[in-house]
């Protein structure tokens, strides 16, 4: 696992800029101390009803009308524009999470035009962006409900389910794949299985219940080790998304050093997903104190790709960015 970014400013201003704009996803996990992820999209439109998010594909049909672009474009843009203000590398994410052949049957649109338009779009908006060094993740999602472990597909129908959106991903040029918010063990072994036959790279992002193990009851460790074991090409890490902060750091405390586990897209309360399901209003916590908790996952445990999930937004990011220069 990488360094702490702003301890390692030596080994960052050795390397030629104007290459490592040009490596691949591989190259940057091997020599960028620290890589952004975008904080919430998905959600943030979901706040508001009037802007057409779908139950079936999520954001994703924005993308099929110029005001549903213009409203991705905005949010998109201000990470991007943060990212790069801030001389930091960043993954953005294709809106394709629910882009699977089953969803897009259900809301009569084709999977595989829906991936390349969303991978065509983040792309297209991140080459507007001057300064800007962005890798674009292909985003999958399990196939059912994200945080209800008894939903989850058993590991080889996961691999049959999801082959089909891996290889469009592939074909749509994204540059890795992030199968994210995966509740349960066996889902997330057949996804892995799906991610390798693209012959990109993949990074499986688990959810995190109150007690630091995946919503299945499996810890950390165990996840991790099962998941390489049942590729030919294990990931070359682990993120955790949609957990708040000081869960991470107690699982770390708690299950021990975990040296896999290089990423997060934490979310802003510390609620559970049933609590923050049951509020009427957006938990959005304190940005300062996120930014805080967050960068202390980079500074102190080494952490290379951080970034934010449900309720948070650019103030979020602005004020991890800020907790990163403070040290």
């Amino acid at each position: 696992m990488a360094g702490p970014f702003f301890c390692r400013q030596d080994m960052a201003g050795d390397l030629d800029e104007d290459h490592m704009a040009s490596e691949d996803f591989a190259q940057w996990l091997r020599h960028e101390p620290l890589i952004l992820t975008e904080f919430a999209i998905n959600e943030r439109i979901r706040r508001d009803p009037g802007l057409g998010e779908d139950s079936t594909v999520g954001i994703s049909l924005l993308l099929l009308s110029q005001q549903g672009r213009e409203i991705l474009a905005r949010i998109y843009r201000e990470y991007l524009l943060l990212a790069a203000k801030a001389s930091l590398p960043m993954i953005i994410e294709a809106p394709t999470w629910r882009i699977n052949r089953v969803r897009c049957r259900q809301a009569g649109i084709d999977p595989g035009d829906m991936n390349q338009r969303a991978v065509d779009f983040v792309r297209g908006l991140a080459s507007e962006i001057p300064g800007a060094r962005v890798v674009v993740a292909g985003l999958m999602a399990p196939a059912g409900d994200a945080y209800e472990p008894g939903e989850a597909l058993q590991e080889e129908e996961a691999f049959a389910f999801h082959q089909e959106q891996a290889s469009a991903l592939a074909k749509a040029g994204a540059d890795f794949l992030l199968p994210a918010t995966l509740p349960a063990l066996g889902e997330a072994k057949g996804l892995a299985r799906a991610c390798e036959t693209s012959g990109l790279p993949y990074l499986p992002g688990l959810v995190l219940g109150q007690n630091g193990r995946m919503l299945d009851g499996t810890s950390l460790a165990r996840a991790m080790d099962e998941i390489d074991a049942c590729v030919n090409n294990p990931p070359p890490g682990y993120m955790i998304i949609c957990t708040h902060p000081n869960k991470v750091s107690r699982a770390l405390t708690e299950q021990g050093p975990l040296p896999r586990l290089i990423g997060l897209q934490g979310n802003a309360s510390e609620l559970s997903p049933e609590e923050l399901d049951s509020l009427d209003h957006v938990d959005q916590g304190d940005p300062e104190d996120f930014g805080a908790r967050l960068a202390d996952l980079h500074l102190t445990h080494g952490m290379q790709i951080l970034g934010g999930c449900c309720g948070t937004d650019g103030r979020h990011m602005k004020a991890f960015i800020q907790a990163l220069a403070k040290g």
